[in-house]
């Protein structure tokens, strides 16, 4: 995520989770369009079953970051000091929730568009410095403002799980203002890609337009949560999971796939164990979307904060990790995998 977008010099990092996303967002346009949105449930169950796979594996990385970064320094007692420090801050962060739910959503609102703009931007030192700065502003934008705006009723009742719903109002408000100048840096970034791609070619500024206006259609579109799911599972986790144990000898894709679920097996199994038990203590088994959105939303938060630590001190001070920002030199340089124990 944060400062974990695809190396612009990775033709696989860029391309394949645009391709992907792609795909997917424009056919789920076309089945909302004959068939109707369906429900709030259905999407929530969407979501539920989306996350093992791709949702949570591309936080449970954080493992293998960390792994690299931390053995080096601090041998064999990095693995248990770095768990119980990444369960506090998740404690924390949910015991901040329980007592200021408000204060919590709206900072964690904050901090999201900070960490999908920031993570999901395409840019390198070639990238005019405006076109970085509409890029940005629209990529956390159109995913966090539009839904204000376009599914308005939606968003706030589901917000309402989280925090009192008079508050959320208010929330969105802020949010539904701020809509119309995401809107217009995302046609600036749109138009300025195909520019940009129109005289020098290059496949990353064709990447970008077509993500912008994809991003734009479904959230204008689309349910939110509906929209919030294809672009968190299948654009943000999945670039993430890509930018992360991409590597410069171009492991086949099979084995690459093979060792980011391996590696990221184990956080994903006890983090899921953990979604569940919460689950049921609030109050059963059964299919309730109060309970779920507390669980996911809330869970998602408390893994987040830590998580851009561990991606911004990787990305900062390890080599093996590829930046889009990045220089050409450093991107030559970085010849082994973030998914790989440090000597």
């Amino acid at each position: 995520m944060t400062g974990l977008a695809p190396a612009v010099g990775s033709p696989r990092v860029q391309l394949a989770p645009t391709v992907v996303f792609s795909g997917v967002a424009l056919t789920t346009l076309a089945g909302v369009t004959l068939l109707g949105p369906g429900g709030t449930d259905r999407h929530l169950a969407f979501l539920l079953l989306l996350l093992p796979f791709l949702g949570i594996p591309h936080g449970a990385l954080d493992y293998a970051l960390a792994r690299r970064l931390l053995r080096p320094r601090f041998g064999r007692i990095w693995g248990p000091g770095f768990v119980s420090l990444y369960l506090l801050v998740m404690a924390v962060v949910i015991a901040a929730w329980l007592f200021h739910p408000m204060v919590s959503l709206a900072v964690f609102i904050a901090l999201t568009y900070y960490h999908f703009s920031a993570g999901d931007a395409l840019a390198d030192p070639h990238t005019p410095m405006m076109l970085r700065i509409s890029e940005w502003v629209a990529r956390g934008g159109i995913i966090l403002c539009f839904p204000a705006v376009f599914d308005r009723t939606a968003v706030q009742r589901l917000l309402g799980y989280l925090a009192p719903e008079t508050s959320v109002a208010v929330l969105l408000d802020v949010m539904a203002v701020l809509a119309p100048l995401c809107g217009v840096a995302a046609l600036l970034g749109i138009a300025a890609s195909v520019v940009s791609f129109t005289r020098q070619r290059r496949a990353v500024d064709l990447i970008r337009a077509i993500e912008l206006a994809i991003l734009v259609l479904i959230f204008i579109w689309l349910p939110a949560l509906l929209a919030f799911t294809l672009h968190f599972n299948f654009l943000h986790s999945l670039r993430h999971m890509l930018g992360v144990a991409d590597r410069a000898d171009r492991l086949p894709a099979p084995r690459l796939w093979a060792r980011m679920f391996r590696l990221s097996l184990p956080v994903t199994l006890a983090t899921l164990l953990l979604g569940a038990g919460a689950y049921g203590l609030l109050g059963g088994i059964s299919f309730d979307s109060s309970r779920l959105m507390q669980v996911i939303f809330i869970g998602i938060a408390s893994m987040t904060y830590p998580h851009i630590v561990v991606v911004s001190l990787a990305a900062y001070t390890d080599p093996g990790v590829r930046l889009p920002a990045a220089s050409t030199r450093r991107q030559a340089a970085a010849g082994s995998s973030a998914l790989e124990p440090a000597p």
